[in-house]
């Protein structure tokens, strides 16, 4: 039992997290930045993308284990591109006004809803 479970139970975890994490990038701008200011007075917008790249780390694994659908994963796959892109050198990005505005993220917010209708979907799948 215990080793088992232990894996099952971490796997699951990490389902959770990427759903929320997927969730927050789906908020409309002005729910994700209460959620940074909940956070803590230093958090900036590049949390939201520093909390989806610690989840998504977990994609692999939870893939083999059949949490993530093909499709869910080519969306997380595309919001891990979306933030690379806006990485390279294009810090004006990350700005409250860029959160709100730009279409960059509002490409996040796009691909975050469906993915996060995917993972929910597959979610409750797997529950049945």
């Amino acid at each position: 039992m215990g080793t088992r479970s232990m894996v099952t139970e971490g796997v699951a975890e990490q389902a959770r997290r990427l759903r929320q994490v997927t969730a927050a990038l789906a908020w409309q701008p002005d729910a994700q930045l209460s959620y940074l200011r909940n956070l803590g007075p230093a958090a900036l917008v590049d949390e939201l993308a520093f909390r989806f790249e610690d989840a998504y780390l977990a994609l692999p694994d939870l893939r083999r284990h059949g949490l993530v659908s093909d499709d869910a994963t080519w969306l997380l796959v595309a919001i891990d591109t979306q933030f690379e892109a806006m990485s390279n050198g294009r810090i004006s990005l990350w700005s409250e006004k860029s959160l709100v505005a730009s279409a960059e993220w509002q490409r996040i917010r796009h691909l975050a809803r469906q993915a996060v209708t995917l993972l929910a979907r597959q979610c409750a799948d797997t529950e049945d």
